[in-house]
C-alpha cells in the first residue's frame, strides 16, 4: 500500500485503507442473474478505472457502480475535511461531479441501510 501511495501520490483515507488491508476488494448488491452492483476497488483496479475513464486530478475512483455507471471518488482536495471526501462522477456526465460530503465508512453504512439503493442520486 505504501508503494502505491508513493508511486501515484494518492491520499488514501484511513477508512478505505483499513477496508482494503482487510478485504482487498468487494462486490456488493450484485444480482446473480442481472449483475449490476457496486465494486469496492482493489488498488490495482483503482488505477485501471482511473486511467480507463480518464478521471482527472484531484479525483480517483474507489467504488464503481454498475447500476448507474459511474464512480465514487476520493476528492484529494478534501483530505481530512470534516464533512467527508467522496465525490460521485457519472461516466455519462463527468463534467458535473457531485460532492457527497461523506467518508467511505459513512457511504458504506448508508448503502447498507438503504439496501443498495443509490441514495446520493435521489
Amino acid at each position: 500500500m505504501d508503494q502505491f501511495v508513493a508511486r501515484y501520490k494518492f491520499w488514501l483515507p484511513d477508512d478505505y485503507r483499513s477496508f482494503i488491508s482487510q478485504y482487498s476488494k468487494a462486490v456488493l448488491f450484485q444480482h446473480s442473474d442481472y449483475g449490476g452492483g457496486y465494486d469496492i476497488l482493489s488498488l490495482s483496479e483503482v488505477i485501471d478505472y482511473w486511467k480507463g475513464y480518464s478521471i482527472d486530478d484531484p479525483h480517483y475512483p474507489i467504488i464503481w457502480s454498475s447500476h448507474s455507471i459511474g464512480a465514487l471518488c476520493v476528492n484529494q482536495e478534501q483530505a481530512g475535511a470534516e464533512n467527508g471526501y467522496l465525490t460521485w462522477i457519472s461516466a455519462m456526465d463527468p463534467e458535473n461531479p457531485l460532492d457527497l460530503h461523506m467518508s467511505f465508512t459513512e457511504w458504506f453504512m448508508k448503502l447498507l441501510e438503504r439496501e443498495g439503493k443509490e441514495f446520493w442520486l435521489e
